[in-house]
């Protein structure tokens, strides 16, 4: 069976990744990468065993070019994405969607136009521990949901910011710091799991870091069912600290760090309740669940290509987060909610 072929638009750390990732991808295969610099394309290519190209949409006119990987600065994911689509190239495209809401619908729109598939990178949703809260919620477990809060404390040094010519610390390139780079990972998961979204507001700072964007940030959300969630990020830590998933309902609790269900709590506050809920969290958190990766992402996508159906995550989910970061930051200049009443989320 004809491999699926991937083309990559990138040349850095996270172009190797995903490099990496479709190199164990059976029935994929990495054929192409395009950079603006030739130098960078011709390294990269070199590598991994690619045509090299300076040129994107000489690139695109390959027509044995299945999807393209779009894994460039953020300000540029939407643009390249709607060309690809245009081409009638299948996408995928790295978190965020883009940093701008109108230029994330103009994707979603050419992709529909166009009948291809797009998908945004949200590689946690495939994290065992993450699916198993999901079917948890969904299947009543948990109750009426009531809060839920996620946390993501990642330390990250002013290197890391200056360097690949500092996009990371540009507000026009990066649009935005840990809440656009880093959270939008944990807020695209607690919409998923939580459900629409009403309301935002939202609160950031930049206190360790010389950089455009906020290294601290802090949002609450309303959800249209009448729970609440929290976002706490923050790059300003001296060590990584586990990315924290709280979802509790009237029923019951449930508690993530990292890949591990730490905390599982069913029924009443009674002695017998309580021990038995901590025996289950023991035991749970033993259990070898299975981690989020890019590839599990990449390799549902090859497979929507090959089954002709849509992918798990679609360009939609990657819209809904992106509007939640984006509203956060205009409750914090404006100090007031943001009402999110699109019918995306």
């Amino acid at each position: 069976m004809k491999k699926v072929r991937i083309a990559l638009a990138g040349t850095g750390n996270i172009a190797v990744e995903h490099a990496q990732a479709i190199g164990k991808i059976r029935d994929a295969g990495l054929c192409a990468v395009y950079s603006r610099s030739m130098e960078r394309a011709d390294s990269f290519a070199r590598r991994f065993g690619l045509s090299a190209y300076s040129d994107y949409d000489r690139m695109l006119e390959d027509e044995e070019i299945d999807i393209v990987d779009i894994v460039t600065v953020n300000h540029l994911h939407a643009d390249l994405g709607i060309r690809a689509a245009r081409a009638k190239k299948h996408i995928i495209v790295e978190k965020p969607i883009d940093i701008s809401l109108e230029k994330a619908t103009a994707l979603i729109d050419a992709y529909s136009v166009n009948g291809v598939k797009l998908t945004v990178i949200s590689q946690y949703r495939f994290n065992g521990a993450i699916v198993r809260i999901k079917r948890l919620v969904d299947s009543g477990h948990l109750g009426r949901l009531i809060l839920g809060s996620v946390s993501l404390k990642w330390p990250r040094t002013q290197g890391y910011y200056d360097s690949s010519g500092g996009w990371r610390k540009s507000q026009a390139h990066a649009g935005g710091g840990v809440l656009m780079i880093q959270a939008i990972h944990l807020i695209d998961v607690l919409q998923w799991i939580m459900g629409p979204v009403d309301f935002v507001q939202g609160k950031v700072a930049t206190l360790t870091h010389r950089i455009e964007t906020e290294d601290l940030a802090l949002g609450i959300i309303g959800f249209r069912s009448g729970a609440m969630g929290i976002v706490k990020a923050t790059t300003s830590v001296p060590s990584r600290l586990p990315d924290r998933i709280e979802i509790h309902g009237d029923k019951g609790s449930v508690i993530v760090d990292d890949n591990r269900i730490v905390g599982y709590y069913l029924g009443s506050n009674s002695y017998r309740d309580r021990l038995i809920s901590i025996l289950r969290s023991r035991f749970f958190s033993f259990l070898p669940w299975p981690r989020g990766t890019i590839e599990k992402q990449l390799a549902d996508m090859v497979e929507a290509v090959k089954q002709d159906r849509e992918p798990l995550v679609k360009g939609e989910e990657g819209r809904k987060a992106l509007e939640i970061a984006l509203g956060i930051y205009e409750s914090c200049q404006q100090g007031r909610t943001i009402s999110l009443k699109e019918e995306s989320n």
